[in-house]
C-alpha cells in the first residue's frame, strides 16, 4: 500500500510498525518511504503477510489509519517484494469503516493457501522523485514533467539520451524506453521541438545524464533544480515499452528496489450515445482500444468518479446499457469507489480485462455541476467526453476549400482549436472528415487568427478517428491557449465521400411514416414503437435526421450523420424519454425523383442521370465560376453555408469534371433574385446536388454575399 498523507516521523529502517488499540499489530516492509510497503501483520508470535486477493483500497485504507494516516492506495502482485514465512490473511474485505483489518471479513488466519519466496530486503530509503508523462495520448509516452517544490515542471532536452529514457521509463513501471524524443534525430525517428507540445511553468531539470542503472531520475548527474538555459520549445519525452513491470526486482546487491512513481498516467475516459456530453454509455482506454464498464456495483460514487474526471462535480448511475450496448471488451468490472478518487483505476476493481458480464450491463452516468477547470489543471490530461454524434468542422481563410484554419462547431458557435498537440494525426482526421484522404498541420495561427471561443486544446488523435470529438482533449472551451496558437490543417487527396461515415446495415428495426403532409413527401415523423405510433421531437432536428427519414413523442435528442439507414441507427434519448410538448414535433420534407405508396413509408429512388440544371457564372474559364441552380423558371443562387469540397465534387461531376475546389463568400461575385438553396450537405458521391440534404427549395437565411 502507499498511503495518501504525511508520516509524522522518519526512520532509517524500511520496515515500520504500529499497534492498534485492538491489538493488532501492523507494519509496512520494504517501501521506500515510511508510508508505504508490503503489509505484514503479527499473530501467534511471528510476522507474516497478506495475499492480495481482492485486495482494494477499501483494505488499504483501513490499514493505513491503522497507521496514522487517513487513506491509502493499494497494491498488488508483490509490489514491494515477496514476504517470507506465512501468509496470515486472505479473502480480507473490508468496507473503509473499520478501526482494525480483523474486523474485516477473512479467511481464519493462516489459512491461506497461497506460497511465497525468500528474498533479501533492501533497507535504504530515499525520497521519490515524482514524474509524469503528459500529452502522449496513451500512458506509456509524452512530455516528461517532474515534481519540484510543490509545482510540476519540464526537462530540458540538452543531452537528453536513451540512458535517460530508460530512468524516467523504469520510475514508470517499464522495463525498457522505446524513443527518446527531442528536437534532434535519435535512433533514426526525426521528430520537431518538443514533440508532445510545450509545457508550462518551469523548466526543473537541465543537462540530465543518466547511466540507465539508476532507479530515480535525481539520482541521475544533473544542474541545480530549476537552473537551466532553456526554453519550452527544448521539453524532453520518452516513449516506454508497453512491457509494464508490476513486481519489484530484489536483489542483495541493490541499494534500493525499482518501483513506479508515487502518479500515474489518467485514465481516459469518454461518454458514448448520451446526446449531449455530460451523459452516456461509460467508455475506457486500455492497451489501444475502448471499451465499456460493466455495471456490477454500479453506483453514485463510481459515477461521481467519472464526472469529476471530465470536470464535473458529480454524477448519478445508470445501469443496464441505459445509454445502448456498447462493442468491444468489457474492460472494467466490480469498480468500487468512495468518492473521492481522483481517477476510476483509483477505485477497487477487477483486473483490467476480466469480466462475467455482456454489454447489456454497460454502465452509463448523468454528470452535473459546474465544469472544474481547477481539476483540469491538476491533471497531466483529461480526456473530454464524446457522443456517437458527429462534431461539424470547418476550414477558415485558406486559399481554397482545402486548407485553412480549423474551426468547429459547439453550442451553435464556431471557436478555434488550439494547436498544442496538433499533429499528424489530428490533421488527418480532420482532413477524413472533410473528404481528403491527407493532410499537413499548421500552428501559431498561419491562417490567421479567429476569433471567439477556442473550443479544443490539447488534442490527442490516434489518427483511426472519424470525427474529431472522438479524440481525447480538454473539456469543450476550457485551455490556455490564446488566438495566436490556432491550428490549420492543409488537405490534399480527395475522396469520394467521407471516410468512416458507413452507414449501418440490416432491417429496419420500426415502421415510419409521414402525416398531415400536402404530399406523400413531407409531414410530422411519425414512428411506430411497442406497437403504437408517436412523434419525434424536434430537438437538434436537422436536415441529417431528415435524410434518414394526444400519441407518446417517442424520440428525443436525435443526431443523424446523414449516411444511416435507419433512423434508430443514429443516436437519440432512450426510447420514450423526452422533454418535449407535441408543440416541437418534428417534420421533414424529402427531396425525391419518384415515390412509391405501397408500403406505409415513403420510398425514394434516385436516378443516374443529372435532373436539376446548373451553370457556372463569372468565371475567368467554363470551368469555375458562381453556382446557380434552375428552379421554377428562373435560376438562383446557392448559399454558401456548409459548402465544402465534397459539394463542388458533386457540381463539378454534373458539368463533366472529375472533382473541383469550394470557394465561399461570393469569391465569383454576388449573384441577383433569388437564392434557392442554403446548408447543402453532400457525401460527395451524388450524381445530381439535389440528392445532397439541404434546406427545403428557396428556403434561405443567406444574403448573396454568402453565394457559393
Amino acid at each position: 500500500i502507499s498511503t495518501q498523507s504525511r508520516f509524522p516521523t522518519t526512520t532509517e529502517s524500511s520496515t515500520y510498525a504500529s499497534t492498534t488499540p485492538s491489538g493488532t499489530q501492523i507494519r509496512l516492509v520494504n517501501g521506500q518511504s515510511p508510508n508505504q510497503g508490503r503489509v505484514e501483520v503479527f499473530y501467534n508470535g511471528s510476522w507474516g503477510t497478506i495475499c492480495d486477493d481482492d485486495w482494494n483500497s477499501f483494505d488499504a485504507t483501513v490499514v493505513c489509519r491503522m497507521l496514522g494516516y487517513s487513506v491509502g492506495n493499494y497494491y498488488r502482485e508483490a509490489f514491494f517484494g515477496s514476504g517470507t514465512g506465512k501468509i496470515l490473511l486472505d479473502d480480507v474485505h473490508c468496507n473503509g469503516s473499520e478501526r482494525d483489518i480483523d474486523d474485516c471479513p477473512h479467511q481464519p488466519w493462516g489459512t491461506s493457501t497461497s506460497t511465497t519466496t525468500s528474498t533479501t530486503y533492501d533497507t535504504t530509503t530515499h525520497t521519490i522523485t515524482q514524474v509524469r508523462l503528459v500529452n502522449g495520448g496513451s500512458p506509456d509516452r509524452g512530455r516528461v514533467e517532474v515534481f519540484y517544490n510543490g509545482s510540476w515542471g519540464t526537462v530540458c532536452d540538452d543531452d537528453w539520451s536513451q540512458a535517460d529514457a530508460t530512468v524516467v521509463c523504469k520510475m514508470l513501471g517499464y522495463r525498457y524506453y522505446f524513443i527518446t524524443f527531442n528536437n534532434r534525430r535519435i535512433s533514426g525517428n526525426g521528430y520537431g521541438d518538443a514533440n508532445f507540445g510545450r509545457g508550462t511553468g518551469k523548466i526543473l531539470l537541465d543537462d540530465v545524464h543518466c547511466t540507465g542503472s539508476e532507479t530515480d531520475i535525481n539520482d541521475c548527474s544533473h544542474q541545480p533544480w530549476g537552473q537551466s538555459n532553456c526554453d519550452h520549445s527544448e521539453d524532453a519525452g520518452v516513449q516506454c515499452s508497453a512491457n509494464v513491470v508490476f513486481t519489484a526486482t530484489m536483489s542483495s546487491t541493490t541499494t534500493s528496489a525499482t518501483y513506479a512513481t508515487t502518479t500515474h498516467t489518467i485514465t481516459q475516459i469518454r461518454l458514448v450515445n448520451g446526446g449531449s456530453s455530460d451523459r452516456g454509455r461509460v467508455e475506457v482506454y486500455y492497451n489501444g482500444s475502448w471499451g465499456t464498464v460493466c455495471d456490477d456495483d454500479w453506483s453514485q460514487a463510481d459515477a461521481t468518479v467519472i464526472c469529476k474526471m471530465l470536470g464535473y462535480s458529480s454524477g448519478i448511475g445508470f445501469s443496464d446499457a441505459n445509454f445502448g450496448s456498447g462493442t468491444g471488451k468489457i474492460l472494467l468490472d466490480d469498480v468500487h469507489c468512495t468518492g473521492s478518487e481522483a481517477d476510476i483505476n483509483d477505485c477497487s476493481h477487477r483486473l483490467w480485462g476480466q469480466s462475467n458480464c455482456d454489454h447489456s450491463e454497460d454502465a452509463g452516468v448523468q454528470c452535473s455541476g459546474a465544469l472544474s477547470t481547477t481539476s483540469m489543471s491538476q491533471s497531466s490530461f483529461l480526456p473530454v467526453s464524446t457522443t456517437d454524434s458527429p462534431t461539424i468542422v470547418r476550414l477558415v481563410n485558406g486559399p481554397d476549400g482545402a486548407s485553412g484554419r480549423v474551426e468547429v462547431l459547439h453550442e451553435g458557435r464556431w471557436g478555434t482549436v488550439c494547436d498544442d498537440g496538433f499533429r499528424d494525426s489530428e490533421a488527418m482526421v480532420v482532413c477524413r472528415m472533410l473528404g481528403f484522404q491527407h493532410g499537413t498541420p499548421y500552428s501559431q495561427a498561419t491562417y490567421g487568427r479567429g476569433t471567439g471561443e477556442i473550443w479544443i486544446d490539447e488534442i490527442n488523435c490516434s489518427g483511426s478517428e472519424t470525427n474529431i470529438d472522438q479524440c481525447g482533449h480538454y473539456a469543450w472551451g476550457t485551455g490556455d491557449c490564446d488566438h495566436s496558437e490556432d491550428a490549420s490543417v492543409s488537405c490534399t487527396q480527395p475522396i469520394g465521400s467521407t471516410v468512416g461515415y458507413n452507414g449501418a446495415t440490416g432491417p429496419i428495426s420500426g415502421s415510419i411514416r409521414l402525416v398531415n403532409g400536402n404530399t406523400p413527401n413531407e409531414g410530422r415523423v411519425e414512428v411506430l414503437h411497442n406497437g403504437q405510433w408517436g412523434t419525434v421531437c424536434d430537438d437538434y432536428w436537422t436536415n441529417e435526421d431528415a435524410a434518414v427519414g394526444s400519441e407518446p413523442t417517442w424520440l428525443d435528442d436525435v443526431k443523424c450523420l446523414g449516411s444511416e439507414t435507419d433512423i434508430d441507427y443514429c443516436s437519440h434519448a432512450t426510447w420514450g424519454a423526452e422533454n418535449c410538448g407535441h408543440s416541437e414535433d418534428a417534420g421533414v420534407y424529402c427531396n425525391i425523383t419518384s415515390v412509391s405508396s405501397t408500403t406505409s413509408s415513403v420510398a425514394v429512388t434516385t436516378s443516374s442521370t443529372p435532373t436539376t440544371r446548373i451553370r457556372l457564372v463569372d468565371g475567368a474559364s467554363n470551368s469555375e465560376g458562381r453556382v446557380e441552380v434552375f428552379y421554377n423558371g428562373q435560376w438562383g443562387t446557392v448559399c454558401d453555408d456548409f459548402w465544402v469540397t465534397s459539394d463542388a465534387n458533386v457540381i463539378c461531376r454534373m458539368l463533366g469534371y472529375k472533382n473541383g475546389t469550394a470557394f465561399t463568400s461570393a469569391h465569383f461575385g454576388q449573384g441577383s433574385g433569388s437564392i434557392f438553396l442554403d446548408d447543402v450537405k453532400c457525401h460527395g458521391n451524388e450524381t445530381d446536388i439535389d440528392q445532397c440534404a439541404h434546406a427545403p427549395w428557396t428556403q434561405s437565411n443567406c444574403g448573396h454575399s454568402e453565394d457559393a
